[in-house]
Order: C-alpha cells, then structure tokens, then sequence
C-alpha cells in the first residue's frame, strides 16, 4: 500500500504516528533519510569538523600550564 499526501497531512495533524499496517513507521523512516548528511563535505565544513575535534583536545594539554598563570 503507497503513502499519500492525504496520509502524511492525516498524521501530522492528529499527532499519532502509529498506524496498524506500518504507515507511521513509514512516515518517520522518510523524514529521517531526509536529514542525512550529504556524500560529498565541502573546505568550510570540514575545517569547522576539524576545528571542533582538535579544540577541545588543545585546551586539556594546555589547561595545566594556564592555570599556573590564571589560577582559579
């Protein structure tokens, strides 16, 4: 049995994904493939990736040499 529009719009305004053959399962699993990342990353968006692993992993080296000069 195919979604329809009329379905989807029938579940979200009631609010209730469950459905007894399977429809709100299918609903939720096509708008989850829809917030999958894209295949191919581009320059800004893997620096920022970059930027946030390494980050976090430079400030705990450092922490202990600058809390001898900045105590507290």
């Amino acid at each position: 049995m195919a979604l329809q529009t009329r379905d989807l719009y029938f579940h979200l305004s009631a609010g209730d994904l469950y459905c007894g053959d399977g429809q709100g399962r299918l609903f939720v699993f096509a708008y989850a493939k829809g917030l999958v990342p894209s295949d191919t990353v581009g320059p800004t968006r893997y620096a920022i990736g970059l930027v946030m692993f390494c980050l976090p992993l430079v400030s705990a080296m450092l922490e202990p040499y600058v809390d001898q000069f900045w105590p507290g």
